[in-house]
């Protein structure tokens, strides 16, 4: 078997902005799970201690990431196309470049771009997706205010209030939901001619991508593979 270095690492988790927090945290038994912030979505909204209910859920605590400073121009990416982009492209580029940085010793532009690999593990959908495809209820908002007897002026203007409390459609929309694109904008950005790509096994997807990795390591297709797991959807559908 071909032996294999673990030669950068990094971590951006809940009450563990870096690796080093991370390992602390856990050697000293720290509870880093805490109610939902106001930030992503309100308590009061969504759950219900009934597991029953309908459209509401049962939890009401888990692990959340604090507020993440991120310099869109330090990434080749205007500041305009920030609504359009899932937050799990831009952690990525993060937490990816701390990564880059300790396996290269700052020395990234020295080695061969075309030898090394991103192979994420990003789970189900991206949290845009959701919120795009809310937005293309309209026609069923419409539906529910006719059949309550509002006219056509006012349903057009409540469905334009609501649909103005979403991200609106632009040409950035679509590559910034895409989940591959946690991989590809890595890729991109440090000019990687690798192997990009996301795999997808439920709750073992960084597992599924790390043993990707390695096998792309022994089959002798790079010198250098970023792997490892990307997951920040903690919305009320998830």
């Amino acid at each position: 078997m071909t032996p294999i270095a673990i030669v950068g690492m990094s971590t951006m988790l809940p009450d563990a902005p870096e690796t080093g927090s991370f390992w602390r945290n856990v050697l000293a038994r720290r509870d880093s799970m805490s109610d939902v912030p106001a930030s992503h979505w309100l308590i009061e909204d969504y759950f219900d201690p009934n597991p029953a209910a309908p459209d509401k859920t049962y939890a009401k605590r888990g692990g959340f990431l604090g507020s993440v400073p991120f310099d869109p121009m330090a990434f080749g990416i205007p500041p305009n196309l920030l609504p359009s982009t899932d937050s799990t492209q831009l952690l990525a580029l993060l937490v990816a470049k701390r990564v880059l940085d300790e396996a290269s010793h700052g020395q990234l532009d020295k080695m061969n771009p075309e030898r090394i690999s991103v192979i994420l593990g990003a789970t189900s959908a991206q949290e845009l997706v959701v919120e795009m495809g809310a937005r293309l209820q309209r026609p069923i908002w419409a539906q529910a205010l006719r059949e309550h007897g509002y006219d056509e002026a006012e349903i057009d203007a409540v469905c334009s209030r609501i649909a103005s409390l979403y991200v609106p459609f632009v040409e950035s929309t679509f590559p910034g939901l895409l989940g591959n694109l946690i991989a590809g904008r890595i890729a991109n950005r440090f000019n990687l001619g690798g192997t990009n790509c996301v795999t997808d096994a439920a709750c073992a997807s960084s597992l599924a991508a790390l043993s990707m990795g390695l096998a792309e390591l022994e089959l002798g297709h790079a010198d250098l593979v970023v792997t490892g797991g990307v997951d920040a959807m903690n919305d009320p559908l998830m």
